[in-house]
């Protein structure tokens, strides 16, 4: 599976949250049993400065291919307006060679203005 490329935005000091759906190349679900996700937002490719790790929560039965992917509010609040880049990774738990990126993309920060 290739990385697709997903540009967003997050509003700063706002709940953020999507559904992702993990779908084999014939288009059926991929079955996330023995999977982990994660995933990690930064300002540029190269830099050595994680502004994020997201939490990603896969959605029982693990047969639909279903994740859950979330920031409070408070962590929403905590980052900088400004466009970062990140990436998702699906990795086979116990098997740390066995990774896809899956997604990847800049997400913009959208400042608040009420706080």
């Amino acid at each position: 599976m290739g990385a697709g490329t997903y540009n967003f935005e997050i509003e700063q000091g706002s709940t953020f949250s999507r559904t992702i759906t993990f779908k084999q190349s014939d288009g059926t679900a991929m079955d996330l049993t023995g999977y982990g996700i994660r995933g990690q937002m930064r300002v540029y490719l190269d830099s050595p400065t994680i502004i994020f790790t997201f939490t990603f929560t896969i959605t029982s039965p693990y047969t639909l291919g279903i994740v859950g992917w979330s920031m409070t509010s408070v962590e929403t609040a905590a980052i900088p307006s400004k466009q970062y880049v990140y990436d998702v990774e699906l990795y086979q738990v116990g098997s740390p060679e066995v990774v896809d990126r899956c997604m990847e993309g800049v997400i913009t920060v959208s400042g608040e203005v009420t706080r």
